[in-house]
């Protein structure tokens, strides 16, 4: 490799069968300082390393919107660390504004997570000196992963774990589903000693069950009321947005990024307010998978309601009508964050085998 990549063997980390994994630092696409980690394959001997023609894939992996790079109970370090003892290097790094990465949570949406999971892929290939990328993500980072993917030929592949449909697809059926899973675990924990317990010493957030209920967590983001603070600020007819939320706060009571239009609009008189949802893009990217030219793995729970929904509803019939070359594993026993040991598992190894070519082609 010529110039040094940054971060890359500035900090040796753990080491196990057939992997290891050094601190990756790089900067996104908007400037911020992206923080993560890179497991790498061990060294194999000269005349078993693959061929350039036949090189696997670097794999940029991709956490959801709340967590971080590690994934719920660790399910991305196992993911990666398979990942490079069948021979891919692959990347895990924490959102802008997540983890040990610079940025602020509430200003950060899908499309600057699309835009630094693409940069990702930049200082994977560099790092790596690998031909192509792949892409693997759970929950909002499957979003994150097929936008990356649609538009940017580099990425040969993409697996998506729990992914739930766009927001422009969201209907009222995966609402309901999200909220018929609510109630199941909620249930359960009802009879729980504990939880009551718990509610009496307030340590419960009763609101945000509420929401939850209502389907509202993870949706639209609420709205507040915005004027422009200045003609100087805002320009006629331009949207300007809050810099980090500047102590702005929606229905929710969570800090957000608030977009609106300027009073001196075209038009004259009040413009309407409009709240971003972070969730959303600015792109189709549902209807851009059609075009896609690599290969597309979807993985869902068969206890996951909501993610299943999405797939049925939404997902399958869209590529049924597509060109695209997909295929659907349903894993048993596991829900939408695999906490059932088998079926992380599970999960895993058909992640690995698909990104691995090895997978069987069924759709």
């Amino acid at each position: 490799m010529g110039s040094r990549v940054e971060g890359l063997g500035a900090s040796e980390g753990p080491s196990g069968e057939g992997w290891r994994e050094e601190i990756a630092r790089f900067r996104g696409a908007s400037g911020r300082d992206l923080v993560g980690i890179l497991t790498l394959p061990s060294p194999r001997p000269q005349h078993l390393a693959p061929s350039p023609e036949t090189q696997a894939p670097a794999v940029v992996v991709l956490h959801g919107w709340g967590t971080y790079r590690s994934g719920p109970h660790r399910m991305l370090v196992e993911l990666c660390r398979a990942l490079a003892a069948a021979g891919l290097p692959a990347l895990r790094f924490d959102f802008a504004g997540r983890g040990d990465s610079s940025g602020d949570f509430w200003s950060v949406g899908l499309d600057e997570m699309i835009a630094d999971a693409r940069a990702a892929g930049d200082w994977l290939l560099q790092a790596t000196g690998a031909g192509k990328l792949a892409a693997a993500g759970l929950c909002s980072g499957a979003n994150v992963a097929l936008g990356a993917a649609c538009g940017d030929e580099r990425f040969a592949a993409v697996a998506a774990l729990s992914a739930l449909p766009f927001q422009k697809q969201r209907g009222a059926r995966q609402a309901a589903a999200r909220t018929g899973g609510a109630l199941r675990e909620l249930a359960g924990k009802a009879f729980s000693l504990e939880t009551w317990r718990r509610v009496l010493r307030g340590e419960v957030a009763v609101g945000r069950i509420l929401r939850r209920l209502l389907g509202g967590e993870g949706g639209r983001s609420g709205k507040v009321a915005v004027r422009s603070p200045s003609p100087e600020v805002a320009g006629r007819g331009k949207t300007v947005t809050v810099p980090n939320g500047a102590s702005l706060r929606p229905t929710n009571g969570k800090p957000q990024n608030i977009e609106y239009r300027s009073q001196n609009h075209e038009g004259g008189g009040p413009a309407p307010l409009q709240a971003r949802n972070l969730k959303d893009s600015s792109r189709d990217i549902q209807a851009e998978l059609a075009g896609y030219k690599g290969r597309l793995l979807f993985v869902h729970g068969a206890a996951d309601a909501e993610g299943l929904s999405g797939w049925s509803d939404v997902f399958e019939p869209f590529l049924m009508k597509s060109e695209a070359d997909y295929r659907h594993l349903a894993v048993p026993g596991a829900d939408h964050d695999y906490h059932d040991l088998a079926g992380k598992r599970a999960a895993i190894g058909a992640v690995v085998d698909f990104l691995n070519n090895r997978d069987a082609q069924t759709r």
